[in-house]
């Protein structure tokens, strides 16, 4: 792809000639990299022959639409309330032709349907951590929980830490239970992280958007089933 260099030719004031060898050219702020032009003329000529005139052509036409785009958002155009609707519908468009992989989504419905066919009664110790925490209190969350799963594991009493150690609010009145509860209950690594974890076992720590959870398997039942009721 080196070859695409030999086809620059002077750019005006607003393209420029990268400076450093993994840049192709910059536009306005923008820095436009050797591989990233590659990935897009690629994805958009996979049928076209790959020689230095069809580059340098695909090239011309790449440096008129990225003043094209410059000049929209020196216009401002970018911040109209019609582009963010079309842009946002575009991008969940994009993004499904990415995120569906049908071997993925039947086996995940499989699973669910699965799970749905029982009832877990769980308890859970909460140790807070964002999901954006730095590193450094990230590990110091990490470690507070596999300290009290190695309590656990020995022996201690779930309740008696979960009453001590638990960050959850309602702790209190619970001491770590969260009843009985089926798939879709809970968020996706809770929900299996108490489905993996064997009757009578406590989990390692995981993670999820609240932080780590020790999770404790009391019980598993055949789903009831719900029903909606009036008076």
């Amino acid at each position: 792809m080196h070859f695409l260099l030999l086809g620059l030719s002077l750019f005006s004031t607003t393209i420029v000639l990268g400076q450093n060898k993994n840049i192709l050219l910059t536009v306005g702020k923008e820095n436009v990299t050797v591989d990233e032009f590659e990935a897009i003329y690629k994805k958009n000529n996979k049928d076209t022959r790959f020689d230095k005139k069809s580059v340098d052509e695909y090239l011309e036409l790449y440096k008129i639409f990225k003043l094209k785009v410059e000049d929209a958002k020196a216009m401002k155009l970018d911040t109209t309330v019609k582009f963010i609707e079309e842009f946002t519908k575009y991008r969940g468009d994009a993004a499904k032709s990415y995120l569906s992989d049908k071997a993925t989504a039947e086996a995940l419905i499989q699973e669910a349907y699965n799970r749905l066919k029982e009832e877990v009664n769980a308890s859970h110790i909460l140790i807070n951590c964002k999901p954006d925490a730095l590193p450094k209190d990230t590990i110091i969350a990490y470690n507070k929980a596999i300290d009290l799963y190695n309590k656990l594991i020995k022996g201690e009493n779930f309740e008696k830490l979960a009453v001590q150690y638990s960050e959850d609010p309602s702790v209190k009145k619970n001491k770590g239970s969260l009843g009985y509860f089926t798939v879709f209950s809970m968020v996706y690594p809770f929900e299996s992280g108490v489905y993996n974890t064997k009757k009578g076992e406590v989990s390692k720590p995981v993670r999820t958007s609240f932080g780590y959870h020790i999770l404790k398997l009391n019980d598993v039942r055949i789903n009831r089933g719900s029903v909606q009721v009036a008076h």
